[in-house]
Order: C-alpha cells, then structure tokens, then sequence
C-alpha cells in the first residue's frame, strides 16, 4: 500500500514550500507565469524535467496511483486539490495531535516602555527572517524582539536577541523570563501545519501573523490569535493595539492592509 504524506509542497513543485524565484510565496499561478518561475529555480534537483507540467505529470502518477494522500490542514487540500483535482477522492485530512502544550503565562504588567515580542522556532527566510528584521529594525524605539531558537545569521540584527536552542518544556517559563507581550509568527509559506503556532497560543498570548496557509486556519479559529494579509507592513500600532485588547472578545475580521 502507498501513502502520501504533504508535509511539504514538493510534488507541487521543487520549490517546496511554494516560494518563487522572486522570493515571494507564488500562490499556484496559471501556467506561463510558473513555468517562467519553475525555469528560474535554483533549488531543482539534478535531471529535473524541462517543464513544470512535466514534473506535476511525473509526481499525478504516484498520487494517483497512491492508496492515500494524507495532509494536515484544509489549507494543504486546497493546494493539493488545486493541482491535482482528481485525487480529492483519496485525500484524508488528519491534523497532527501534539503531544503536550505549554501552560498559560503570567502576562507582563507594562504601562509604558517598549512591548516584547517574542518568535519561536528556528527561523530562516521561510520563517520570515526578513520580515523579523526589517520590523525590528523600523519599531526599535517602541518594540523590542526575541527569537526562542536560532536566527538564520544573514538576518541576525543588534534589535533583534536571539536566545538560541531550547526545549517545548520550556516556552512558558523562557516566555516570562524574557516578559513577551505577544508572539509574532512571521511565516511568509503557506505551512502544511504548525506545532509552533499552537504552543504560542497555548500560552494565552496574542499571536500575530499572515493569512496564509495551516497557520491562518488555526489563528484564525482563537480568540488569541490575529492575522494579516502577507502584503501588509506591520508597525508598532498593529502590535500595541492587539496586546492592550488582548485579542479577547475581538471579532476575526481582518485589519485592513496597511
């Protein structure tokens, strides 16, 4: 028997986690533009096909010849689907059940000063390291960052601490250690799922980050988290507005962009 698991979007396309040559997420576009784009890949393994549609005809044979397909969000279907629309039949959506959660925290008791935002995991281009530095480096009067994991070095910024390598058992504790207002999911692919964005709402603190992907599902479906549209400059504003409201009782209609 054969199972396909999506963890990722490679048989999509080689850029697995759907970022073009352009370093944007591409958002599955018609077929010139992303046969443009897959010719612009530097990430292709070696004998790749000449085409994009050569690929997707390659890996339509293993889904459809597969006895499963597996992902672990509606997000990841809707992708999948949107590609290989014959396979809806064979797909289960079976999200991951992590196995413990960090507790709540003691929230900061701030007036003034700048708030805290915190950003947990290892975090790479994907993961949003440009984002995480260019807003450190436009917000540092009024907010201050700290990454709980390792920061890719071509993004490492003085406004941005970075506390390196940790343990799940340890988020709420290093969360107060370092006073976070908030959580800050800067992801800038559409995840297949996300452990990290759930430990961030298992600690009952506003967490923000793009509509897009497995991470916009669940953020949207808790009263702590927020999302925006990818587009969108976050400024200190959008971050001292969620935490004094605290996310609690707010509707999930989106800010505009901005």
């Amino acid at each position: 028997a054969l199972t396909v698991l999506f963890h990722d979007y490679f048989p999509l396309c080689p850029s697995w986690n759907l970022i073009g040559s352009d370093g944007a997420y591409c958002n599955l576009p018609a077929a010139a533009t992303c046969q443009a784009c897959y010719q612009q890949l530097t990430a292709k393994p070696e004998g790749s096909p000449p085409t994009i549609a050569n690929w997707r005809s390659r890996w339509g044979g293993i889904l459809h010849s597969a006895d499963k397909v597996i992902v672990f969000s509606q997000d990841s279907r809707n992708h999948v689907l949107q590609i290989y629309p014959g396979v809806g039949v064979k797909i289960d959506t079976v999200p991951h059940a992590p196995e413990k959660l960090p507790r709540p925290v003691r929230r900061p008791n701030k007036t003034t000063g700048r708030l805290t935002v915190g950003v947990l995991g290892d975090t790479g281009y994907p993961k949003g390291a440009k984002v995480l530095r260019a807003l450190a480096e436009a917000t540092s009067d009024a907010l201050s960052f700290v990454v709980i994991g390792e920061l890719d070095p071509a993004f490492h910024s003085p406004k941005v601490n970075v506390h390196g390598s940790y343990q799940r058992s340890e988020i709420s504790e290093l969360a107060e250690f370092y006073s976070i207002d908030c959580w800050l999911f800067p992801s800038v692919w559409p995840e297949t799922f996300s452990y990290s964005v759930r430990e961030c709402l298992a600690t009952e603190l506003p967490v923000i980050g793009f509509d897009l992907g497995a991470q916009a599902e669940i953020l949207n479906a808790s009263e702590y988290g927020q999302t925006f549209p990818l587009e969108t400059q976050l400024t200190a504003i959008h971050f001292r507005d969620i935490v004094n409201n605290n996310l609690i009782g707010r509707s999930k209609s989106h800010y505009d962009k901005g």
